[in-house]
C-alpha cells in the first residue's frame, strides 16, 4: 500500500525517498510502521507525468506547491478522471483555503504542526 506525497520543493526533482524536515521521522518510521510506503513528489505538475499510472490509496497534497497549488492539482486529476483520495496540508491556517480543499475533493485538511495520529487517522480514512 502506498501514499504519494506532493510538497514545494525544488522544481523538476522526482525523489523516491522520504519526506525531509519535521515530517522526516513520520515517514521513515511511522509510514512504514503502519505498513505503508511512500513516494515524494516536488510538484504537481511532476506528479501528472506519472498521475495515469499511480496506484495509491491517497495522495498528501501540499496546499502550496511551487507551480500549480494542490487544490488547482485536485482539479485537474478530477478532471482527468483520476480518483484518489487527497488529504490537504498546510501551514496556512485560513478557513477560506480549507473551504476551497473541501470543495476540491480533499477527505481532510491539516495544519501543519499535525500529530502523526492526525495524519494516520486520515491515511486510514482514505483506505476505507
Amino acid at each position: 500500500m502506498s501514499i504519494r506525497i506532493l510538497k514545494g520543493e525544488k522544481p523538476g526533482r522526482r525523489c523516491k525517498r522520504p519526506i525531509h524536515g519535521p515530517f522526516a521521522y513520520l515517514f521513515d518510521v511511522g509510514v512504514s510502521a503502519y505498513g505503508y510506503c511512500a513516494e515524494t513528489f516536488d510538484s504537481a505538475e511532476t506528479f501528472l507525468t506519472c498521475a495515469s499510472t499511480c496506484r495509491a490509496i491517497c495522495l498528501l497534497v501540499d496546499i502550496q506547491l511551487g507551480g500549480i497549488s494542490g487544490v488547482e492539482l485536485a482539479h485537474q486529476l478530477a478532471a482527468d478522471g483520476f480518483k484518489v483520495p487527497i488529504i490537504f496540508m498546510t501551514g496556512l491556517d485560513d478557513a477560506v483555503i480549507e473551504r476551497q480543499a473541501v470543495a476540491a475533493g480533499g477527505i481532510a485538511f491539516l495544519c501543519k504542526p499535525f500529530p502523526a495520529t492526525t495524519l494516520f487517522d486520515a491515511i486510514k480514512k482514505a483506505a476505507g
